[in-house]
């Protein structure tokens, strides 16, 4: 072959000619160019994943023989020592290097690697706090990524999307980015990948309220987990995520049963969390004695945020044993972290928001460079500085209205806790579980001895489903007794005859009022008197609201036009339940107390 090169080459044609075919030789050779890499580094990529501390100390060992090694082996070298740290969760402090690395590989550099080179440019600005550009990157990333190519890498660009998208509140494309990784993972048949997409996923349709179809993809995640042998952290990361939704719901014994496991095998990573799931459970059940215990250890191990509420928990149980002196004492320690976690929110708004403006900035000013003139750049510096002050002006004002946000829901905490309750107790709620208890009747008879495991969780989830059932006629019985006994007392039929008479209310009628709520519901008059001062006539509105008198009656029974009484629920349900709340919110929390 070689000689056949070199035959035709240098037959006697001219000079020129004979440059043309070395340079076309050379061309071809070019082309074919190999990237072979040193076996260390084979090792070391695959450390990263398992054990990421072990790829960054033999990445650091053989440092000094990089220096000898050919451009593609050093960058390939640079690149895997920005994934051991980032599989070892070591924040990126610079972007410098990355961006090196970016430019080698869209210009000429082995191919292959340019998505991954993308996605650590996009975690790079992630920990930079930098999410427009993150996003920016990782969308090249699935770009340069087309098709089934590189799964493992596109399933890390969805999630890295999705908690990103999550943390603006962009809960949408949250979501259909947890489903993009989820179908990544599914096609690699990596069940790891695939239980942390269905967590993820389930969380995010938690916080768009559709919890049945969380609960259905945290059972799929936990029907995994139970075939996925030997990763007790896996497992807890679901059944703990389970409990935390059963709680939230009232369904209280299948909580304690799903957290359970989860505090026998505690990890560095999740005590945070799982600690807090469990307070939270045993906080809901009255259950003080488990509460403290859980909380003591959230505020030696936990995060601020955990902290805050486990203080808070442990003043308001501290309260109602008449342990002033240890209340006062927890309130002190609350007070005093909330100051310093909402200053943390409040410079991480302003980071945020002077991150996405300098973003948009910076693309704007790309986009002009060549197409404006000197005169057109001063104007837009001017606007750019009218615009910086308003945006801090709008910062400040957020700041203030979030603190009195944050004041409303710590005194309505509790309140809401019951409502939440009360909403799942419908009929509405009672039939679907009636449907799924069928359902499952069907599945456990279609399991045979070969699927014991599955029999036994469909058999477990219809018993928690017939409690939960239980639990709600129990709770709709007791409803019902209370309203008899309001609808058959002599104050109501006083009430129902000064309607039909167009008369108000006395002082002796509001007394009766209020000492047959205090018999009926205990909790009520202390409970509402304890938001803070409220006038007489909003304080009658919400005894006779109790009673589910109409409003245009509340109207005539207190001397006031219907107006005014839609004004005072207006108030009353902006300092209960804050400006984002509805009318319908507030009576619903009233009928709740």
């Amino acid at each position: 072959m070689e000689q056949a090169i070199f035959a035709v080459m240098f037959r006697p044609y001219s000079m020129k000619r004979a440059l043309l075919y070395l340079v076309m030789l050379l061309m071809v050779f070019g082309c074919q160019r190999h990237f072979q890499y040193p076996p260390v580094l084979q090792e070391a990529d695959s450390l990263c994943v398992t054990l990421p501390d072990s790829a960054v100390a033999l990445l650091k060992s053989i440092s000094d023989d990089m220096q000898q090694a050919p451009e593609f082996v050093q960058m390939r070298y640079k690149l895997l020592t920005i994934k051991a740290n980032d599989k070892a969760y070591i924040n990126h402090t610079s972007d410098s290097l990355i961006l090196s690395l970016v430019d080698y590989y869209e210009h000429g550099g082995d191919p292959a690697y340019l998505g991954e080179a993308y996605y650590y440019a996009g975690s790079t600005y992630r920990d930079l706090g930098d999410a427009p550009r993150a996003l920016e990157y990782y969308q090249k990333a699935l770009d340069a990524m087309p098709g089934d190519e590189n799964l493992k890498v596109k399933s890390k660009v969805y999630a890295q999307m999705g908690d990103l998208y999550g943390r603006q509140d962009l809960t949408q494309e949250a979501l259909s980015s947890y489903r993009n990784s989820y179908k990544s993972d599914l096609i690699l048949n990596d069940t790891a990948g695939m239980i942390y997409n269905l967590r993820d996923i389930a969380y995010t349709l938690r916080r768009l309220n559709q919890v049945d179809s969380a609960f259905c993809y945290l059972r799929q995640a936990n029907t995994l987990s139970s075939l996925y042998y030997g990763d007790t952290l896996l497992s807890n990361l679901v059944t703990s995520q389970i409990a935390a939704l059963y709680s939230a719901v009232g369904i209280y014994d299948s909580a304690k049963y799903y957290i359970q496991p989860s505090l026998e095998h505690i990890s560095r990573t999740n005590l945070s969390s799982i600690y807090s799931i469990a307070s939270n459970l045993y906080y809901r059940i009255g259950q003080f004695d488990s509460v403290r215990y859980y909380d003591s250890l959230i505020l030696k191990y936990g995060d601020q945020q955990a902290k805050l509420y486990a203080y808070y928990k442990q003043a308001i149980i501290a309260s109602s044993q008449k342990r002033n002196k240890d209340a006062i004492s927890f309130m002190k320690d609350f007070f005093l972290l909330n100051d310093s976690v909402q200053s943390t929110i409040d410079t991480e708004n302003l980071a945020r928001m002077s991150t996405l403006y300098n973003y948009q900035l910076r693309e704007r000013e790309n986009a002009k460079l060549e197409l404006e003139n000197e005169k057109y750049k001063k104007m837009v510096i001017a606007f750019t500085g009218s615009f910086i002050i308003l945006l801090l002006v709008g910062a400040f004002l957020i700041i203030i209205v979030r603190k009195k946000q944050l004041e409303s829901r710590l005194r309505i905490l509790r309140l809401k806790d019951n409502w939440e309750i009360l909403c799942k107790t419908s009929e509405e709620e009672k039939q679907k579980n009636m449907k799924e208890i069928e359902m499952l009747n069907a599945r456990i008879a279609e399991l045979d001895e070969s699927n014991i495991s599955q029999k036994l969780l469909a058999e477990n989830l219809q018993a928690e489903l017939i409690e939960h059932n239980r639990q709600i006629d129990s709770i709709r019985e007791q409803n019902a007794k209370k309203m008899l006994m309001l609808y058959s007392s002599d104050i109501y039929k006083t009430i129902q005859i000064k309607i039909t008479n167009e008369k108000h209310l006395t002082d002796k009628d509001v007394t009766d009022l209020e000492n047959l709520l205090n018999e009926v519901y205990p909790n009520f008059i202390p409970t509402l008197l304890q938001q803070g001062r409220i006038s007489k006539q909003d304080y009658i509105m919400c005894l006779l609201m109790k009673f589910n008198i109409p409003y245009t009656n509340i109207a005539t029974l207190t001397s006031h036009q219907r107006n005014a009484i839609t004004n005072a629920r207006t108030k009353l349900r902006k300092r209960f339940l804050g400006e984002n709340s509805t009318l319908e919110d507030f009576d619903n929390l009233i009928s709740s107390l």
